[in-house]
């Protein structure tokens, strides 16, 4: 019950944001367009329309998950999740990402058949729905740029929200180049009967949708793998060997470096000491040093070795 009042609180919160509220709108415009072009592509016959469709339905369950998630990874830590449930974000990310390289690889394979055999397609009202689709994605262009990005700053933190909002607006740039692809093969289908277009058309957009995707999928995918970032990776050594220099420190071990969520980096790592080594201070010390390689989260446990260990 508790979480559920959470939940509902924050839900709250969201809607009562006129910024996010404008992207709920498009949200709404955006699902109901996605279902309206996916139903006449698979009429009609046309990959094009169909591929914009699932690129346009990713773009939607990108944003409804990320919005959800970070509704969630601000409830409390409890007794069965200590480190809160800030990896909702990170998996929410993951799932999403994996279906959508799976359905374009599909699609993109379904082209590459039907461009060596091209098939007629329908085209009553395909340009009008090309067109449609497009004029949706210019209204997502605005809404993000006057709204979304902001809106989602006030729900994830400033620096991080941003960032998700521009990633967003940018898919809603890439969806707009699907709609115009779109748009073009069907005027080839229209004035040259050149039913070859709308599959390469399709394969435009399956490569296309599978490489703005593919950086989330392998962020996420390190991220639930608990691999060391990057970054840290390169100032850890460094960092490491400050550690050494410590008055009275013997040696580390067991040196532990993760990414709890995609803002939070953890670790933990063991330092053994000189028998009568001031132990605060000393846990002060490997504690900044390993900060300045990024880890913010930082577990230091100190083992002092009995006289006749040293």
């Amino acid at each position: 019950m508790e979480l559920r009042r959470l939940f509902s609180r924050y839900l709250d919160a969201f809607l009562m944001n006129p910024e996010t509220r404008n992207v709920t709108y498009f949200l709404a415009l955006n699902i109901s367009f996605t279902f309206v072009e996916a139903l006449y592509g698979y009429w009609t016959g046309s990959l094009g329309l169909t591929s914009d469709a699932v690129h346009m339905l990713f773009d939607s369950t990108a944003l409804i998950g990320s919005l959800v998630a970070s509704v969630i990874a601000r409830w409390p830590a409890t007794d069965a999740y200590t480190y809160g449930y800030g990896r909702v974000e990170v998996l929410a990310g993951f799932v999403n990402a994996l279906i959508l390289v799976l359905a374009s690889a599909q699609l993109l394979w379904e082209s590459v058949l039907r461009l060596s055999a091209p098939e007629p397609i329908g085209t009553d009202n395909l340009l009008l729905v090309a067109v449609l689709g497009l004029v949706v994605n210019i209204v997502g262009i605005f809404a993000f740029d006057h709204g979304g990005a902001h809106g989602h700053a006030h729900c994830h933190g400033e620096e991080d929200g941003h960032g998700h909002g521009h990633s967003m607006f940018l898919h809603i740039l890439a969806d707009t180049l699907g709609s115009v692809g779109v748009i073009i093969s069907s005027l080839l289908v229209l004035w040259f009967e050149w039913h070859w277009a709308d599959p390469l058309c399709s394969l435009f957009i399956s490569a296309l949708t599978i490489v703005s995707v593919w950086p989330l999928l392998r962020q996420s995918a390190l991220t639930l793998l608990q691999r060391v970032p990057l970054k840290v990776q390169q100032q850890l050594p460094a960092a490491l060997s400050q550690v050494l220099h410590v008055p009275g420190v013997v040696r580390y071990t067991e040196p532990r470096v993760w990414s709890l969520d995609s803002r939070q980096v953890v670790g933990t790592v063991h330092v053994q000491v000189r028998h009568g080594t001031e132990v605060s201070r000393t846990q002060r010390l490997v504690a900044s040093f390993l900060r300045g390689a990024g880890v913010q989260d930082i577990t230091v446990q100190i083992d002092e070795l009995a006289p006749e260990a040293m």
